[in-house]
């Protein structure tokens, strides 16, 4: 009844978005039996021993079911902001049971033709169709109850019939919309007093204009039914100038969405928030959930980046991801064109797998190409509503638009930004993996090559060896000299040690003092001696730092020879630590001695 498609189908935060399509919260599911209850109750009780209103006509269950279903299949879309309803014209056929047909019927009638439509032509959920298969037999009980009542034993063709088939119509449709509200609430973060109020006067609006319709519709069937072929003309003008304003008004819209987005892409000076933005505006423009921009790698580079805005992406402005082997099979499926409609069960596997990946049950996808390459893709995906999917003009558009994105990428604007996203990127890993000081990887990044030498493993050719030292008085030398003098040499004991190994192998700063040199593949334990060695005569040798020319220097060594594949990284570091707090040990017992 009246804005019957209003969407409520938002779940837990914590879940993906395929999840939140598929399992309503447990809470919807508890109001929707109590409004299933609800309407049981009605029909069990006060509606069950009620007689038709009028009796110059029959409509029996099967007759009025196949009109509420063409109801819910011809209806008008409207769009608030991002919230799509679906105006039914269901009111005609209520009007239609109201007065000729008993409530039974008129209920039994509605749950079949509106359980048809929503299942087969809408494709609701299993949750949102229970709930709206139990909010319309509801509101459908509350419909005959206040027209009952105010009608009393009044002329059902008089002005007071009128007013009481209004009233109980508009009873129906305040309490659907006030469960929609309710449900919204419950399933959508932010959907409060203000938005409940708005599907509350849009439900009216609609219900008071349709229900009209019905009555006229209703007159004409009591009085002369063949006149009834005369409403076809005015219904089907004000169908086709819906229609005409419709296209029209939609076409405006797309003039001026395009004009905003080549103004934003040209004049922003921050284009990463220009990106997000524009994003945001295309899901509002297409009443879509999700608004995706992906720019490939270029110039060697790994990472893509991509852009998302929509519900529950605010603020993702070029991020760094990996490309899955999904994106690059719809880059394959798009090769012999730049637009795709894709909808979910299209049986292909690759565009399923994408679906599935977003959590999109309808998108559209497009391609920015530049004169060279492929630069990107966008994807814009869950068209708000049950009815209305994407369409040709929208993909269209969206290829309008992504030529625009591809003009802005090529002048270098869009590829510059990125390129210093990249540069920080490098910087951030750099950063996170390599000792700030010396220049050297630092634990972690040590870690992750031990374990990778670990695993590639190989007796025949030589297995992986850790060695551990420690500087011997180096806290001595620090304080003496100073803080960066002291990091000055640190950093010099890190370009000798480097100078002392293949370059396959690893040195890292893992500690204070404390140094590790991985040797990929050592044939025996006495090539790993003959290392050792190397290392203690580099570091024998004075340094100069800073006012200092020499400073002398010694090291501990802990060695770790032929880890074997399978070896867990942190046995081989304890291992290591152990060996060189022996070493350590064994230098201090022999300076006691």
């Amino acid at each position: 009844m009246g804005l019957s498609g209003a969407s409520i189908g938002r779940g837990d935060g914590a879940r993906t978005p395929a999840a939140r399509r598929l399992h309503a919260p447990s809470p919807l599911w508890l109001l929707t039996a109590l409004v299933a209850a609800g309407a049981a109750a009605l029909v069990a009780g006060p509606l069950s021993g009620l007689h038709q209103a009028h009796t110059a006509l029959t409509f029996t269950w099967w007759s009025l079911a196949p009109v509420f279903l063409v109801a819910e299949v011809c209806v008008l879309h409207l769009y608030f902001g991002r919230d799509a309803h679906t105006v039914s014209l269901s009111e005609i056929p209520l009007v239609l049971g109201l007065l000729f047909a008993t409530p039974t019927d008129l209920v039994v009638a509605q749950l079949l033709g509106a359980a048809v439509a929503l299942a087969l032509h809408r494709r609701q959920p299993l949750h949102k169709l229970a709930f709206n298969l139990a909010n319309l037999a509801l509101s459908a009980g509350i419909a005959v109850i206040v027209f009952r009542t105010l009608l009393h034993h009044q002329d059902v063709t008089s002005p007071v019939g009128w007013g009481s088939v209004l009233a109980g119509t508009a009873a129906g449709a305040t309490s659907g919309a006030l469960l929609i509200g309710v449900a919204m609430h419950m399933t959508r973060r932010g959907a409060g007093a203000a938005t409940l109020l708005r599907i509350l006067r849009d439900a009216l609006v609609a219900d008071v204009c349709v229900t009209s319709f019905g009555l006229i519709a209703a007159t004409v069937l009591w009085s002369k039914p063949l006149a009834l072929l005369l409403l076809v003309a005015p219904l089907g003008l004000v169908f086709t100038a819906y229609r005409v304003y419709s296209a029209q008004h939609e076409r405006t819209a797309h003039l001026e969405f395009l004009y905003e987005a080549s103004r934003m892409l040209q004049e922003s000076n921050d284009v990463e928030s220009a990106m997000a933005s524009l994003l945001s505006r295309a899901c509002a423009m297409f009443h879509a959930e999700l608004g995706e921009l992906t720019l490939f790698p270029a110039n060697g580079e790994e990472l893509a980046y991509r852009t998302r805005a929509g519900r529950g992406h605010d603020g993702e402005a070029l991020f760094p991801v990996d490309l899955e082997p999904v994106d690059e099979g719809m880059m394959e499926l798009l090769a012999g064109g730049d637009a795709l409609l894709i909808r979910s069960g299209r049986r292909d596997p690759v565009a399923d797998a994408f679906m599935r990946s977003r959590g999109l049950r309808d998108a559209m996808m497009v391609s920015l190409r530049g004169e060279m390459r492929v630069m990107g893709t966008i994807v814009i995906g869950n068209r708000s509503g049950d009815v209305k999917s994407f369409d040709g003009d929208d993909l269209r558009l969206l290829a309008t638009l992504a030529s625009h994105a591809s003009v802005a990428l090529e002048n270098g604007r869009l590829e510059k930004s990125v390129s210093r996203l990249v540069e920080v990127e490098q910087q951030l890993r750099q950063q996170a993996s390599h000792d700030p000081i010396t220049g050297l990887p630092n634990r972690v990044l040590f870690s992750e090559r031990l374990g990778a030498a670990i695993r590639r493993a190989d007796s025949q050719r030589g297995l992986p060896a850790v060695l551990f030292l420690d500087l011997d008085g180096f806290k001595t030398v620090n304080d003496r000299v100073g803080r960066s003098a002291g990091d000055a040499l640190l950093g010099a004991v890190g370009s000798r040690l480097r100078a002392v190994v293949r370059a396959p192998d690893t040195v890292a700063r893992v500690g204070g003092d404390e140094f590790a040199i991985l040797l990929e593949r050592a044939r025996d334990a006495g090539e790993v001696a003959v290392v050792a060695d190397r290392v203690v005569n580099a570091l024998t040798h004075p340094f100069g730092v800073g006012d200092l020319d020499e400073v002398q220097l010694s090291a501990s060594i802990g060695v770790v020879a032929d880890i074997e594949a399978g070896t867990a990284v942190l046995d081989v570091m304890d291992r290591a630590d152990t060996a060189l707090y022996r070493a350590k040990r064994t230098v201090r017992e022999a300076g006691a001695a």
